[in-house]
């Protein structure tokens, strides 16, 4: 362990194993997804994707069956149920120190 790592494997400021480059997305990586269907568009015409949804769906593949479900029926609605009216209670007691945390 190098000695800018601190005791029993702590980061310490300057620490060489700390990752700083996963910061916020860039646009580039914010639109893949958009980027990835225009892709597609260009490369496939959607008789070509039909064809190929249909044959795996042939052999059997879930997956390809699900969708071909969804694209001649439509995504079953998945309606929200239950009771939303409920009060939540929190109990606080002590810390295990003899302290008290919270109210």
């Amino acid at each position: 362990m190098s000695s800018k790592a601190g005791r029993a494997g702590q980061f310490t400021k300057g620490d060489s194993r700390i990752n700083r480059t996963n910061g916020p997305l860039t646009n580039e990586a914010k639109s893949w997804g958009a980027n990835v269907k225009n892709a597609l568009a260009k490369k496939m015409k959607p008789g070509e994707y039909a064809d190929l949804l249909l044959k795996h769906a042939r052999m059997g593949r879930p997956w390809a069956i699900l969708e071909v479900g969804e694209r001649l029926i439509g995504k079953e609605q998945q309606p929200l149920t239950g009771d939303f009216n409920h009060t939540l209670r929190f109990k606080f007691g002590t810390n295990g120190n003899g302290e008290t945390n919270g109210n």
